[in-house]
């Protein structure tokens, strides 16, 4: 994987070369332009450092030696944005009866009264991996170093990882994002909407500063490949096997989170939502009873693949519902 602190190495090769080579130009002037050129990227660097080696919240941890017993695979699925259930069974009981009942079907223990502690994923989601909650949640604000701490470090590097990898478990991250631990081997499965080199890109460098006029630009990029992202992520799941290793899946899907691109039927569709416009209704819930269907037929396929071996743990959870479509509606 590509690591930010690597564009600094290019950053100063780069305007080195440029300086080795312009010799026409004033040099007093010169030696300074790169000298505020290296200085901007390596504080940066430096406070990006001290930012994250404060990061205490997961303890360290001992591989142990635990191989004389049998691990099962484990797959930890995340649903963007699916309706809470309380919720789906008072608005569309005959649906939510028929998803129930092929859960059920398939041995799965469905909670129905459960409720995210948080509204959004970058708060949900790292409270979830990390095993533990995020008290001061209230006063971490969007575009903030603790938000972007909490989205891109913690989220990535947390207690839920280590302790699977402490475990001898092979980790599969099946998401786009949550996917950088560090000090972990894993296998990244790609779905993603930008390549890894495009995200850092646009995260570490001077291009972030048109990020309000590029918004939509990248609304419509979004829009444009959420629905083979979507497949893919689900058809990852769906052609996993058992192997010799144990292994831990993690993947956090897009869907029923909009923009919408699927009709009730899986048929794509041309919406006028966003990625932080939810409407109209009526797309979500259509997107929402595919993602039900789609949710159903990946798991009979997993499971599957797992006859006559060892069944895996399958768990499956939203991360903050439908309250953003409306507000009536439970987390």
């Amino acid at each position: 994987t590509i690591k930010p602190q690597y564009f600094l190495i290019i950053y100063i090769l780069f305007f080195t070369i440029i300086y080795l080579s312009l010799k026409r130009v004033n040099r007093t002037q010169l030696i300074l332009f790169c000298l505020l050129i290296y200085i901007v990227p390596v504080f940066s660097a430096i406070k990006y450092y001290a930012q994250h080696n404060n990061y205490n919240v997961n303890s360290s941890f001992t591989k142990y030696d635990n191989d004389n017993y049998t691990k099962r695979d484990v797959y930890y699925i995340i649903l963007d944005g699916f309706i809470n259930l309380v919720s789906y069974k008072d608005k569309f009981p005959d649906r939510y009866n028929d998803f129930k009942t092929r859960l059920d079907d398939l041995g799965m223990t469905i909670l129905d009264k459960t409720w995210s502690a948080y509204p959004n994923t970058v708060y949900s989601i790292p409270s979830t991996l990390n095993l533990n909650y995020i008290y001061n949640y209230n006063y971490i604000k969007p575009d903030s170093v603790e938000f972007d701490k909490l989205q891109f470090y913690h989220g990535s590097n947390n207690i839920v990882y280590k302790t699977f990898d402490s475990l001898n478990y092979k980790i599969i991250i099946n998401s786009n994002i949550w996917r950088n631990p560090e000090n972990i081997v894993y296998d990244y499965l790609e779905c993603a909407r930008m390549s890894e080199f495009q995200e850092v890109l646009f995260d570490n460098s001077i291009v972030n500063i048109f990020e309000y006029y590029l918004i939509k630009y990248f609304d419509i990029q979004i829009k444009s490949s959420r629905f083979n992202e979507i497949l893919c992520q689900f058809n990852n799941i769906k052609k996993s096997e058992y192997t010799a290793y144990p292994k831990f899946m993690f993947s956090h899907i897009y869907c029923p989170h909009p923009p919408y691109v699927f009709n009730n039927d899986g048929e794509k569709i041309n919406s006028s939502s966003t990625s932080s416009n939810w409407k109209p209704e009526k797309e979500y819930y259509g997107q929402l009873e595919f993602c039900s269907k789609l949710l159903v037929s990946t798991l009979e396929s997993l499971l599957k693949n797992y006859e006559n071996q060892l069944k895996p743990i399958i768990i499956i959870q939203s991360d903050h519902g439908a309250h953003l479509l409306d507000a009536t509606l439970d987390f």
